[in-house]
């Protein structure tokens, strides 16, 4: 039999080309291969960036609903909050239980990022302590530098419930002056159980005591600030009325008839004045200085002086202590005492 070895080392060749064919196809497919798990890794790596940078700005939301819940909740509104801040929003909820007789407090805040039809979300959990606001009050009526009245003002720092009426508790001072003190009147002054009298027991009046802090945020240990932006700026002409009013300027004919809240009188030279104050008060007033408190004017719970000057009352006029007035201003104090990372939705 003859044998073409030309047709043979044809074959051969042929089937080297397969295989290099082949071998280069897999190497092409391998390269593909890397290729897609190489751009597959890098966007994965990428959402992943993306998605941790959004978290954070849902994060930083969340913190932002937290502070914002804080500040009204300083004015006792338990409402949720909503806000849209500018690609994101949050939501903060009051929530609150009593454990063991002791009431806990606490925020839910939730911030969100909308990105490209997806939501990154945050929400944090802060545990709120609550603290008194009006911790520097030492009297019925207490004030920085010289006390002097006048008139037949009476100023009783005896315990008295939330309607007036006397509880038995003595109380505080009735005045507490940083300087002197001194009746140029009729005046009664009472206090730390004793009965008011124009000529009262020197341990109901306290002279030289420390003074108190000058403007109405440091006095209940605020940020400065912090009350003029939740306070309103006048009188409210609808009655009654539960709140607090900033006065930035001296004011004449004061009536509180119908207001029960904070009442402040502060400027930034600390010479405001209210002038000619009547009406029936329960709450606090702050006031740099203060011109006659006037014929049956009855206040309930108690009067800061926070400037230097006198205190003029004529009539029957009156400033009873309450702290149970006090305890139920509307105002709260609040600091996070704890900290939570509730969930986080990428």
């Amino acid at each position: 039999m003859k044998i073409d070895v030309d047709f043979l080392n044809g074959g051969a060749q042929s089937g080297r080309r397969g295989i290099i064919m082949i071998t280069f196809l897999l190497l092409l497919g391998a390269m593909v291969i890397g290729l897609m798990a190489y751009f597959s890794y890098g966007f994965a790596e990428y959402q992943a960036t993306g998605g941790a940078e959004y978290l954070q700005k849902a994060l930083y939301l969340a913190e932002a609903g937290i502070d914002s819940k804080m500040v009204e909740l300083m004015q006792a509104n338990t409402n949720d909050l909503r806000q849209n801040l500018g690609d994101g929003s949050f939501v903060a909820t009051y929530g609150s239980q009593n454990v063991n007789g002791a009431l806990e407090e606490w925020i839910d805040s939730t911030g969100t990022v909308a990105v490209n039809g997806r939501n990154y979300s945050k929400t944090v959990r802060s545990w709120l302590q609550r603290t008194q606001v009006s911790n520097n009050v030492r009297a019925a009526v207490t004030a920085n530098g010289d006390v002097w009245v006048t008139g037949s003002i009476i100023v009783d720092g005896r315990e008295h419930d939330i309607n007036g009426n006397l509880t038995g508790d003595p109380g505080l001072f009735g005045i507490s002056a940083s300087e002197d003190f001194g009746n140029n009147g009729n005046a009664q002054i009472g206090g730390l159980g004793f009965a008011p009298s124009k000529n009262p027991d020197p341990r109901s009046i306290e002279e030289h005591g420390q003074p108190v802090p000058a403007t109405p945020d440091s006095f209940l240990g605020l940020p400065e600030g912090t009350l003029q932006g939740v306070a309103i700026d006048s009188l409210p002409a609808s009655r009654p009325y539960r709140g607090i009013i900033y006065l930035d300027e001296s004011a004449g004919a004061v009536d509180l008839s119908g207001i029960t809240g904070i009442v402040i009188c502060h400027n930034s030279a600390g010479n405001a004045s209210l002038g000619n104050v009547h009406g029936n008060f329960k709450g606090l007033i702050l006031t740099d200085t203060v011109h006659h408190i006037n014929g049956g004017a009855e206040i309930l719970g108690a009067f800061v002086g926070l400037g230097s000057g006198g205190i003029d009352g004529n009539g029957n006029a009156k400033v009873l202590y309450s702290s149970a007035i006090l305890a139920d201003l509307p105002l709260r104090k609040y600091k996070v005492s704890a900290w939570q990372d509730s969930s986080n939705n990428g």
